[in-house]
Parts: C-alpha cells; sequence; structure tokens
C-alpha cells in the first residue's frame, strides 16, 4: 500500500509538471497568435526578418534558449503567409529552421 500511495504521488507530481509545461505552450502560442493576427502580411514578414536577427545576435553570445524563443516566434508569424509571398516565406522559414535545430545540438 505504501508503495502505491509513493508511487501516485510521484505520477501525480509528473503529471503537474507536464500540464505546467503544456499550460506555458498553450499561454505562449496564444500569445504570439494575437500579435501574428494584429499585423498585415507585409509587417509580418519584417517583424519576422527582425526576430531572426535578433535571434542570430542571442545565439551568437550564448544565450541559446533566448534565440530559441525569437526562431520559434519568427515561425510562427510567417509559416502560414500567403502564397503571393511564398518566396519570402521560403527564403525567411529555410534559415529560421535550420536555425532553430542548431539551438537544440
Amino acid at each position: 500500500l505504501r508503495l502505491e500511495l509513493q508511487t501516485s504521488i510521484m505520477t501525480s507530481t509528473r503529471t503537474f509538471a507536464e500540464y505546467q509545461k503544456e499550460k506555458r505552450e498553450r499561454e505562449w502560442k496564444e500569445k504570439v497568435q494575437a500579435k501574428k493576427e494584429a499585423m498585415g502580411n507585409a509587417e509580418r514578414v519584417k517583424t519576422s526578418t527582425e526576430y531572426k536577427k535578433i535571434g542570430n545576435d542571442k545565439f551568437k553570445s550564448g544565450n541559446f534558449h533566448e534565440a530559441q524563443q525569437y526562431y520559434r516566434e519568427a515561425i510562427v508569424f510567417v509559416e502560414d503567409l500567403v502564397d503571393a509571398r511564398r518566396k519570402e516565406r521560403n527564403d525567411l522559414l529555410m534559415p529560421l529552421y535550420s536555425n532553430l535545430a542548431q539551438v537544440y545540438i
């Protein structure tokens, strides 16, 4: 009985930690989505380009966590751009995904 209780407590702690992580991710996505919806296509491209540059600076200075956040947000801004902006979207997404992968290495 005691072992079951300990296992139950450990499982609930892990579950709470997972819940907190999921909650933070969900709140981040909602915040970024609201920002994105308030922008036009040109502004989304401009902001994504700026965030890519900031992410690069953060990466070069060794601040990988902040670089990751800037790259992720830049990707969200341009990943669903209209087809008329396909070239700009692809020109941004390729290095952004590459840079994001580099952060995780």
